[in-house]
């Protein structure tokens, strides 16, 4: 996927969207999907970083972005491939939920072994 990228900022503005709408999007995509994205703040920097062009999005927000701004397929992922892709993301989404309660429960002091059990 190295060399695949978008000017995220051109789609954004050319579709008249301020960074707020966008990210309101990129969540009911996350939503619909079945999967959580980070607080709005840190999903705001992250777009920054995409716009200007320091980073790429990863894989999951690839398939989001595309989504909202209704561009077909996934470098690198076959459309009959990218339902599964979607649902190996959502469970992955479930797993980092649970982990992060684990983690919560660690910092409350709670004996998660028997949590685990």
């Amino acid at each position: 996927m190295s060399g695949y990228r978008h000017d995220w900022r051109q789609l954004r503005v050319s579709r008249g969207w301020s960074q707020g709408e966008l990210l309101r999007r990129l969540d009911a995509a996350a939503r619909k999907a079945g999967v959580g994205l980070p607080g709005r703040e840190a999903l705001k920097r992250a777009l920054s970083r995409w716009e200007n062009g320091r980073c790429v999005p990863s894989q999951f927000y690839l398939v989001l972005l595309r989504e909202v701004h209704g561009l077909q397929g996934l470098p690198g992922v076959a459309p009959s491939q990218l339902a599964a892709v979607l649902d190996e993301l959502s469970a992955l989404s479930v797993r980092i939920r649970i982990l992060s309660e684990w983690i919560t429960g660690l910092d409350a002091g709670v004996d998660v072994r028997a949590v685990a059990a």
